[in-house]
């Protein structure tokens, strides 16, 4: 099953937000794949790794450094699978 935007609780933000997988981080964005780990590695983003190992970005911290496509994660959202249950690390 593919990874959907869901709510989770950033620590940094300290609030709850919500986060997004990233090849929907690259769509809204369009920044590469690279850079958005980049920006995770160098702490410019948040992000919460999940147990299987997939990190979800913190919508919050992204539209910080990057203007996202508004209308384009939208329709990905709309578009996508709800998934089950929120994610509290």
């Amino acid at each position: 099953m593919a990874l959907t935007c869901t709510l989770f609780f950033c620590d940094q933000c300290v609030k709850e937000t919500k986060f997004l997988p990233i090849h929907f981080a690259v769509a809204t964005t369009g920044a590469s794949r690279s850079s958005i780990y980049r920006w995770m590695d160098r702490d410019f983003i948040h992000y919460q790794e999940l147990p299987n190992g997939h990190r979800m970005i913190c919508l919050d911290s992204l539209k910080k450094v990057h203007a996202v496509d508004a209308r384009l994660l939208g329709a990905l959202i709309k578009n996508a699978r709800p998934t089950t249950k929120p994610y509290r690390a």
